[in-house]
């Protein structure tokens, strides 16, 4: 295989893996939030929800058509 089709195939498959990466990171905050305000009685802070706005609006950049 040619080195530049080589590099196009690899920067393909690593914006498919990034892309499911960002939605990963809302995934794990939906997650991780409740269990650290409910099991390890940590206090939610307003930082947590600009944090998830910020990644929200990441989603929806990525995915908008």
């Amino acid at each position: 295989m040619p080195v530049i089709a080589k590099t196009v195939v690899l920067l393909i498959l690593s914006n498919i893996f990034m892309t499911f990466a960002i939605l990963q990171e809302i995934i794990t905050l939906s997650v991780f939030v409740p269990f650290a305000a409910f099991y390890m009685k940590e206090p939610v802070r307003l930082n947590y929800l600009w944090a998830a706005l910020c990644m929200c609006g990441a989603v929806f950049f990525v995915f908008r058509r």
